[in-house]
Order: C-alpha cells, then sequence, then structure tokens
C-alpha cells in the first residue's frame, strides 16, 4: 500500500532502499535519540529493512521529486507496539535523516498515517512518546494534536541497553476527527452573507421566536428560558446575523459547566452557568427554514467549535435525536448512545466532541 501527501510518498521499503537507508541512520545524532543503534553498514541497513522494516504499516518515507528514501514512518496495532494497548489502538513511530530537518516533512507524513489509522483501519486512539531531551519529537507530536497522557521513568530500553524516560502522547479519534471539522476552511460566500457575533440583549425575543418555530413544540425551550440564558451567557450564544437584511438567521448556543454528562436541567435553569466551566452543553443550533442549505448550521458549529477551544474548553455535548447523528457526526461528534436526557418525552443520543 502507498501513502501520499504534498510532498511525500510514503510506500513500503524494499531492499535497494539500503543505501539510502545506511546514508541516513548511520548518523549518531539520527536514531540513538529515537531509541534505536546506528547503522554500521549497507549490508546491515539491508537487514534491518528485511528484518524490522517489511511489516504491515511501516512505510519509508521519500520525497515526490525522486521516491528516495529519507525517513521511516510507522503504525504499529495492539500487541505490536511497546505500550500496552488494544487491537483498536495503534503507535507511530517515526524517523527523518538529519538533512531533511526542519521541513516539517515528519508532520506531515504523520498526518497523513494518522488519516488512514483512523479513517481506513477504524482505530479507536493513536498514541506516540518520545524520550526525554528529544525536543524535535516533542514538537511534532504536538504539531500532529498529540497531547500528553503520562511518563514513564527509569525504564530499560533494550534495544540500547540504558535506562531511559519516555514521555507518551495520544490522541483519541474523536478529538482528531473535531480537530479536523474545525480546521476546515470557512466558506467565503457564508462570511460574505453573514455575521457571526455574540446575542445582544435587545435580540433575546427574536431568539425566543426562532426557537419556536425550529422546533415542535414539546423540544422548543421556553421564551423565558432562552431570555434567562441570553441574560446569563451571552458570550456562549453565537448568532448568524443576515447582512443584507439585519434578520437573525440562525444561532447556536450553550452553557458552560465542570459537569461531564447531559442533563435536562441545563434546559431549564441558566443559573447552572458557570462561566469558568471546562466544558460546554450545547442547547440549541437554530437556523430558520429559508436559510437552510447553505451550510450556515455547519458554519455556527464550526465558529462556536473554534472559539471555545481558544477559550480553554475541554469537551463539548449536545443531545440530538436519531435522524441528526449522522449529521452531527460530520461536524467531529461521537455518538456516546442513548442519553439519560427525557426532554420533550422523546429519546435523545447524547452527541461529545473532545477539543481540549
Amino acid at each position: 500500500m502507498q501513502l501520499g501527501t504534498e510532498r511525500l510518498i510514503l510506500r513500503p521499503w524494499c531492499s535497494s532502499d539500503a543505501e539510502n537507508l545506511y546514508e541516513y541512520a548511520k548518523d549518531p545524532e539520527v536514531g540513538p535519540i529515537a531509541g534505536w543503534p546506528s547503522h554500521t553498514s549497507v549490508e546491515n541497513s539491508r537487514e534491518i529493512i528485511k528484518d524490522v522494516l517489511s511489516v504491515d504499516e511501516t512505510y519509508a518515507v521519500c520525497l515526490k521529486a525522486d521516491n528516495k528514501a529519507i525517513g521511516s514512518i510507522g503504525l504499529m496495532i495492539g500487541n505490536a507496539s511497546n505500550l500496552d494497548l488494544t487491537d483498536m489502538e495503534g503507535e507511530i513511530g517515526y524517523w527523518i535523516g538529519k538533512p531533511f530537518w526542519g521541513n516539517g516533512y515528519i508532520p506531515e507524513a504523520a498526518k497523513e498515517l494518522i488519516r488512514h489509522g483512523f479513517e481506513d483501519l477504524k482505530l479507536e486512539k493513536i498514541w506516540c512518546g518520545y524520550f526525554e531531551g528529544n525536543i524535535k519529537s516533542k514538537h511534532a507530536q504536538e504539531k500532529c494534536g498529540f497531547i500528553y497522557h503520562h511518563t514513564n521513568r527509569d525504564i530499560h530500553w533494550e534495544m540500547m541497553d540504558d535506562i531511559r524516560t519516555e514521555h507518551v502522547t495520544c490522541l483519541p479519534g474523536e478529538k482528531w476527527r473535531c480537530g479536523l471539522s474545525m480546521n476546515k476552511g470557512i466558506r467565503e460566500e457564508v462570511m460574505e452573507e453573514f455575521e457571526f457575533r455574540n446575542i445582544r440583549l435587545e435580540e433575546a425575543e427574536e431568539a425566543a421566536e426562532i426557537e419556536r418555530v425550529c422546533f415542535p413544540p414539546n423540544e422548543a425551550c421556553s421564551k423565558e428560558m432562552i431570555l434567562e440564558r441570553v441574560t446569563k451567557a451571552p458570550e456562549l450564544f453565537l448568532v448568524a446575523i443576515d447582512k443584507h437584511t439585519g434578520e437573525m438567521a440562525g444561532f447556536l448556543n450553550g452553557i458552560a459547566t465542570n459537569e461531564y454528562s447531559f442533563r435536562d436541567e441545563f434546559f431549564k435553569d441558566a443559573n447552572l452557568h458557570d462561566p469558568n466551566g471546562r466544558n460546554i452543553m450545547l442547547l440549541g443550533l437554530d437556523v430558520i427554514p429559508k436559510y437552510r442549505k447553505q451550510g450556515l448550521a455547519r458554519e455556527l458549529m464550526y465558529r462556536y467549535l473554534r472559539r471555545e477551544r481558544e477559550n480553554g474548553r475541554n469537551l463539548i455535548l449536545l443531545t440530538c435525536i436519531q435522524s441528526k447523528v449522522k449529521m452531527y457526526k460530520k461536524m467531529g461528534f461521537r455518538d456516546e448512545g442513548i442519553a439519560n436526557s427525557t426532554w420533550g418525552g422523546i429519546q435523545w443520543h447524547e452527541m461529545s466532541c473532545v477539543i481540549g
């Protein structure tokens, strides 16, 4: 199998790569810091290609210009990893020759392998790690979205026969999908047509009317609930205003909390809002019918997620009916199953998106 990026080809290793491999893997600044000894000869590199690198999901990193190997990247799944992983998890390992440092090739290759792991291999988590002092690897992992998980101190590293400290990072699938959604480009036509900002107090009744129009009576929040929410948490009430008419076309609102599960009281009691809360409970994504099918709901969501990530939030939760699960999955949310909510006397799914 072969993968590709804008500048790179990720392909299986072959015996003819031995000379290129040795050229970069003999450098004492490359292998030891990554946990393996420098190569001693072309023949040694050829043996390593045969015995180590010729396994599934291990790729030579090559420039598209000449398809010559300049580094290596691989995904070790389940018990193939040095970590204690399930069959639905993988660990990424990588290195690149010193002449190519500082060009962003490893983050570029890793992002493609991460995509392959989550989309094609259906993994749930991807792990990575770096040894104490390997700042370049640490920065590469941060660029790919990995977050610190734990540290293994004073471990014996068999390949180098020494004692090391290893820092382990993790990228959950839901965080990757949410990040992918937030990084999608803003549609220029949506920007031209709408202004996105926090609600103003005098617009509360207009928002309440939109809620009435968008939801059946048993699902809609009351006018009083909307007014209280606008008063208590206007900074979490994002509106889209038609630039030509001044009309509110839609909105997305929620409240902040340190709780991790959705409950119906969040709809009814805006006093549960904690401005310093790490999590957001979304309480309504509303778009007037005549403004639908223009990507407005998606744009509201992406802007909201990006903004709250910048504000230091960790988790976004919402509830939706079965027919909307697919839509929210496309926005980067994960279906957590049937929610505790009985709002409106119907069954809801709880959806989550990790952003911090």
